[in-house]
């Protein structure tokens, strides 16, 4: 086998490593190499990505140890695309292995955790078996008074492109956005929700008139170009109604009494008892 004799040679070993991601049941790929230059694969091109790394692959009967690790820039394309949400479904990621033009699939899994911005200036990927995209072993659904279910996501129901607001954008200074579109709602009404421009989406922190801040920088935007807001939602029962009239897809539970009577005392509950002298 060319890999397995290549792999093994001091000289003619010149190992290169082509990371895919798929979301699932979609034909929508991502492609980058560790490699200095591009790579045509299997027909598709993988392209260069400077800082592009993982962790080693341990062959082992823990589980918890399967786990594999990627690095890349913070300011790639694709970790950017987890700083507001985590896209809808489950993404794959192979991890093919090659010298030249042979390669095999080295390993296989999926996207577990994505911290898009780490101290060092990487973003931080961690994939694992598929097993994890099967296996609920813990309660996902929490008892509380505010909604649990993040706008726009399918159990929500909310159709964003609905509530969506187009504009010029005006002025950027910093994190700071100015449109005047922004000012036709009003204050916090896009607080929480994301501002998408040329493709880079960014969480929206506040809104007051017609600014509003980001969490953090994008490329995207520009004075003179257009961009889209999309409203952010406070989980309250409220909210829900007077603003999206989305109450019977609410999840919170706002009747949740103040005090626990199974965790207080015996005489807590009691009533007050009088004593004559």
């Amino acid at each position: 086998m060319v890999f397995a004799t290549d792999e093994v040679s001091v000289d003619d070993g010149q190992p290169v490593e082509l990371y895919r991601f798929r979301m699932r049941d979609t034909t929508t790929y991502w492609r980058y190499t560790s490699a200095a230059y591009d790579i045509d694969y299997d027909g598709n091109t993988y392209v260069a990505t400077p800082g592009l790394s993982r962790s080693g692959v341990e062959e082992t009967d823990d589980f918890l140890k399967t786990d594999l690790k990627l690095q890349m820039p913070s300011s790639h394309e694709f970790p950017t695309l987890f700083i507001y949400y985590i896209p809808d479904g489950t993404i794959d990621f192979t991890l093919f292995r090659g010298h030249g033009s042979s390669f095999i699939q080295y390993w296989d899994g999926v996207i577990k955790v994505v911290n898009p911005i780490e101290p060092d200036g990487y973003a931080g990927i961690i994939c694992g078996p598929h097993t994890d995209s099967t296996q609920s072993p813990f309660l996902i659904r929490t008892y509380q008074r505010v909604c649990d279910v993040p706008l726009y996501s399918t159990p929500c129901g909310i159709n964003k492109s609905s509530y969506a607001v187009s504009g010029l954008i005006t002025a950027v200074s910093g994190l700071t956005v100015t449109s005047s579109v922004f000012g036709l709602k009003a204050d916090d009404y896009f607080t929480g929700g994301y501002f998408d421009a040329n493709g880079y989406k960014r969480k929206i922190k506040s809104h007051t008139g017609s600014v509003i801040t980001l969490i953090s920088q994008s490329p995207g935007i520009a004075v003179g170009n257009s961009g889209v807001a999309y409203p952010g939602c406070d989980h309250l029962r409220a909210t829900c109604i007077s603003k999206y009239n989305n109450i019977l897809n609410y999840r919170g539970c706002d009747w949740i009494p103040d005090d626990e009577p199974f965790t207080q005392g015996p005489l807590d509950i009691l009533p007050t008892q009088q004593y004559l002298v």
